[in-house]
């Protein structure tokens, strides 16, 4: 399948059952906070699913980009307080961020905000991560770039009618999937 620009893209050519899943990436350039309004990417991205939502098609997040998402934030916390503090990885694990109660609230804080954002501008869907879904990845590991939350994604969801909105490259390794990117 294809992979198609947002630039070159048309939106109104589609039927309103096509669905959209926004891959983890592009909830975090619109929804993490991290990315300034004047972020290309954050613009490009920010349009385009305001044009899905006002064309009818459905915007779907998925339970594992979520996680993937909160994790991420998480991650970002904690460097950007290694960075302010001098601190190292060494003398200040992630496990000892996550014991420092202020912190954790603030990270928390930041978490809830996106979630709430999220849960009120998409659909979310929930995806099992099974035994026989890992052994899927491992079997195909040779097929395709992805790493195994981007693999259990579209092994749970490759429909005819999805398109996956990513900034991730990997997806481009699978002919089986719909892609939409800058």
């Amino acid at each position: 399948m294809p992979v198609n620009k947002i630039g070159s893209f048309n939106l109104s050519t589609l039927d309103k059952t096509v669905s959209f899943i926004l891959d983890t990436n592009i909830l975090y350039f619109v929804h993490s906070g991290y990315y300034s309004s004047t972020n290309s990417k954050n613009i490009a991205y920010s349009n385009l699913l305001q044009q899905i939502i006002s064309n009818g098609n459905a915007l779907f997040v998925t339970s594992l980009n979520l996680q993937e998402f909160i994790f991420g934030i998480e991650n970002k916390e904690y460097e950007l307080h290694l960075n302010t503090t001098g601190k190292n990885r060494k003398g200040f694990t992630k496990k000892d961020f996550r014991k420092d109660v202020t912190l954790r609230a603030g990270v928390h804080s930041k978490v809830k905000t996106a979630l709430t954002e999220i849960k009120a501008a998409y659909e979310l869907c929930n995806i099992d991560v099974t035994t026989k879904s890992i052994e899927n990845f491992v079997d195909d590991y040779l097929k395709y770039f992805y790493d195994p939350m981007d693999y259990l994604v579209v092994d749970a969801t490759n429909k005819k009618d999805i398109i996956y909105i990513t900034d991730d490259t990997d997806f481009q390794s699978d002919s089986r999937v719909e892609v939409l990117t800058m």
